[in-house]
């Protein structure tokens, strides 16, 4: 039980005060190394400390119980979970059980506003009885000195680079860690809004000075016309909310330049070959505004993007990625059950004009 205290005279004291006598210490320093003590002493824990403090407007009286409750775990090797927060007339108080205490079960925590007294001084009292030393609990958060080198190199790295910079200073942060933080913080750079359509559309509005949105006029110039080879690709499992990113990118000396993005929805419909619609409307728009029309497409084997391709750029060579081949080959191969229809390899060339 943690208690913060503004009466020193209050009637709020527990009952059960008077089975553990309350020890009175100097400051919080002098009351943590007397719970460290008693923590190595023995297997159970029967602590009842308090020490009085300076009121500090900035920090409310729940805000301070968390800190107490951080710092006895820190002390402890406990953890411990809120079960509820008694009333008070004056302060505040929590109840906490141990987090690894098979007989309760975690539930949620009640909202607790804030006092709006203002005195000299305020009273702090930290009950802890623990009866089993078993294996403390291992944090696994993101140290502070972390967040902060993650939090200064959202703009200007990525995840990656920042894992062996992190790593030589903390030995247990892991890989998974750094990018789950890394992702969660550059949130504030890009997620514009929880709808994903809506918040890429208000990142485009914002970044319109240095982003093509479909809106400039005609460069003249040989950049409007040399584009003869373009790969095309879409991300692949990337997240849960049936959207799929396409890109086209011109491809020059084995390096790829981004042209143009589409962002469609995968989603249930009715309609026949929705997704070759889409992107036709897609890459129409590319070729009859921008004059994309390259004389190689590299595609991998999505039917919906070779179907697109073989209506847009007629004249085009389709050139389907090797990798991608021999994985469905592989992958073939290795079923153990075989269809029961014959493949005919004149077939292909009929179908689709493939090189």
């Amino acid at each position: 039980m943690t208690t913060i205290d503004r009466d020193e005279e209050s009637e709020d004291a527990s009952e059960d005060d008077t089975l553990n006598p309350v020890t009175h210490y100097a400051n919080a320093e002098a009351m943590f190394t007397a719970l460290c003590e008693q923590c190595h002493q023995g297997k159970t824990i029967n602590f009842h400390g308090e020490y009085t403090l300076p009121v500090d407007a900035l920090v409310s009286d729940k805000e301070r119980v968390q800190i107490i409750m951080r710092e006895a775990w820190q002390v402890t090797g406990y953890r411990f979970t809120v079960k509820y927060h008694p009333k008070m007339k004056t302060g505040h108080k929590t109840w906490a059980w141990c987090s690894q205490d098979a007989d309760w079960k975690k539930v949620p925590k009640p909202k607790q506003g804030e006092n709006k007294g203002n005195y000299a001084i305020k009273l702090i009292t930290l009950w802890i009885r623990h009866h089993d030393k078993h294996v403390p609990y291992y944090d696994v958060g993101m140290p502070t000195k972390a967040s902060q080198i993650i939090c200064e190199n959202l703009e200007w790295c990525t995840p990656s680079s920042l894992v062996p910079e992190i790593q030589a200073m903390h030995l247990n942060i892991t890989t998974a860690q750094v990018h789950r933080a890394w992702a969660l913080m550059s949130k504030e750079l890009w997620k514009k809004d929880p709808r994903q359509i809506e918040s890429a559309r208000k990142l485009l509005k914002e970044c319109q000075d240095i982003i093509d949105i479909f809106e400039i006029e005609k460069v003249p110039g040989v950049e409007q016309h040399v584009v003869i080879e373009i790969a095309m690709d879409a991300t692949y499992n990337m997240n849960t909310l049936h959207l799929e990113l396409y890109c086209i990118m011109a491809k020059y000396d084995n390096a790829g330049f981004p042209l143009s993005y589409c962002l469609q929805s995968t989603t249930v419909s009715a309609e026949p070959k929705k997704k070759i619609d889409v992107l036709e409307c897609w890459t129409v728009h590319l070729h009859d505004r921008y004059h994309v029309n390259p004389k190689f497409v590299h595609l991998d084997k999505d039917l919906g993007e070779i179907g697109m391709a073989c209506k847009v750029w007629l004249d085009a060579q389709i050139l389907i990625c090797g990798w991608h081949m021999n994985k469905a080959v592989k992958e073939r191969i290795s079923k153990a059950k075989l269809l029961t229809t014959l493949y005919k390899a004149s077939d292909g060339p009929q179908t689709l004009s493939i090189h």
